[in-house]
């Protein structure tokens, strides 16, 4: 848990200093995520036994088959399987710490009044774990994600020509696309 803990106060200490927080505009909000550093800044130097009310939702992903969702991005399974990402998002009500590191997404919670739409994702302060393998969050983090993976498509189509040579090189040594994806499952598996 203070790893995860820490994940998340490293990624709003950066958001914080470099960006000044763009996504939250609201004062109240703005005011809560300062409270946030620091409640977690205490629980890892163990000052403190808990970071609540900050708590921690880890959401293990892996490929998208089938799906009956509409309006998915195309490019959702990239960023799924070859993609890190970070950001500090919100709204008047509600802010999250993002961190996807590989397949796992982690939300640290900076104010969140819709807990009930969470389910099976928070991290078992004590423990350390996750406890159940069936996962459901609320449809605005999903949108989030989704939107995520165009922000990835966009950033690949700039890289340029050669670039993309050497991408596809080092793809096709490793047995292609479909063998990395077939690795990250198999490795989950294990």
């Amino acid at each position: 848990m203070k790893c995860l803990a820490s994940i998340s106060w490293r990624v709003l200490l950066f958001h914080s200093l470099s960006q000044g927080l763009p996504n939250l505009d609201d004062q109240h909000v703005i005011k809560e995520s300062k409270r946030a550093l620091e409640q977690l800044r205490l629980f890892i130097m163990n000052e403190i036994p808990s970071p609540e009310p900050y708590g921690q939702h880890l959401l293990p992903m892996e490929i998208i088959a089938d799906h009956s969702l509409s309006k998915l991005s195309p490019f959702i399974n990239r960023y799924i399987v070859s993609s890190l990402d970070h950001d500090v998002i919100g709204s008047k009500n509600s802010a999250f710490i993002y961190s996807k590191l590989g397949t796992l997404l982690l939300f640290g919670e900076i104010l969140e009044p819709f807990a009930h739409e969470w389910d099976g994702t928070r991290i078992a302060i004590n423990e350390g774990t996750l406890h159940i393998q069936k996962y459901s969050i609320p449809r605005r983090i999903w949108n989030f994600i989704n939107e995520r993976s165009y922000l990835v498509a966009q950033s690949f189509s700039k890289i340029s020509n050669t670039q993309q040579k050497i991408i596809e090189s080092s793809r096709e040594k490793d047995g292609g696309f479909k063998f990395q994806v077939q690795r990250v499952i198999d490795d989950a598996i294990a």
